[in-house]
Order: structure tokens, then sequence, then C-alpha cells
């Protein structure tokens, strides 16, 4: 038989082994929970950089759309005062863009018939 004070040496060492183990855990535990943790803000770091990326993004294409389309009425405006002013130039402009398609489209009809019937 063990003696009392053996017994109770045991107990004591077992104990202690028992506490240290149990803080260990209890520091591997926490790293893993701060792990966790700083992976998820570091996560929520980068979903706000970009949702701010997007933003910025979407604000620029409007402004680029909005100077894009206020630059297209100008120029729009611009040459109809210029049709207006004048109008001599204009119908010789339009009346020879119509002779020479109808001359381009007469002379490919022309050279497509003669191939045909030359076969």
């Amino acid at each position: 038989m063990r003696g009392r004070e053996e017994i109770e040496r045991e107990m004591f060492n077992a104990r202690e082994d028992l506490e240290q183990r149990l803080t260990e855990l209890k520091h591997v535990v926490q790293e893993k929970l701060e792990v966790k943790a700083r992976a998820q803000h570091a996560v929520q770091e980068r979903v706000d950089r970009v949702k701010d990326a997007a933003r910025r993004g979407v604000d620029r294409g409007r402004e680029v759309i909005i100077r894009t389309r206020d630059g297209a009425i100008v120029y729009y405006h611009r040459a109809r005062d210029q049709a207006r002013q004048h109008k001599v130039l204009l119908a010789f402009v339009l009346g020879g863009v119509v002779a020479l398609t109808l001359t381009a489209v007469f002379l490919l009809r022309r050279r497509n018939r003669r191939h045909f019937i030359l076969r």
C-alpha cells in the first residue's frame, strides 16, 4: 500500500499538470480565435475597399457619360447652326454624296451583269 503523502504528491502533480495543460489549451484556443478574428477583419477590409472602388468607378462612369452627352449636344447644335448658315454648301455636299452612291451602285450592278453574261 502506498502512503498518504505519496498519493497526495501524485494528486498535486496531476493537478499542476492538468492546470498547465489547461492553460496551454486556453492559449491555443485564444490564438485560433484571434486568427479567425484577424482573418474576418482582413476580409471585411478587402470587401470595403472593393465596394469603395466600385462606387468610385460608377461615379467616374457617370461623369464621363454626362460629359460625353453634353459634348455631343454641343457638337450637334454647332453642326445644325453651320448647316443653317451654309444651306447651299450643304445641298452640294448632300447631292454629291447621293450622286456618288448611285454611281457606285450602278457601276457595281453593271459589272456583275457583264460578268454573268460572259460565263
